[in-house]
């Protein structure tokens, strides 16, 4: 006679499967990413054709010397200046 532990497990109930899941964070940031890669380049999201406004900027870098006339926008482009050269 087998021991209690050493029987063939037999659930009637099997426990349910996980469905992987996309976490909200990440479904935020691949959703703006969405809409800065249509601004960038019209057509780049099909979904978002004609809805979105073309930008012609530096997307990872916004400010530049055109912006120095904003609050502290040049105390920001000097120092990032210093720590990249």
């Amino acid at each position: 006679m087998p021991h209690r532990s050493e029987a063939p497990a037999h659930n009637a109930y099997p426990a349910p499967r996980l469905h992987p899941e996309t976490p909200r964070p990440l479904r935020a940031v691949l959703g703006l990413m969405g809409f800065v890669s249509e601004a960038k380049v019209p057509g780049a999201v099909p979904a978002l054709v004609g809805l979105i406004k073309p930008y012609s900027g530096e997307v990872m870098a916004p400010f530049s010397q055109l912006d120095a006339n904003l609050p502290l926008v040049t105390n920001m482009l000097k120092t990032g200046a210093e720590l990249f050269q």
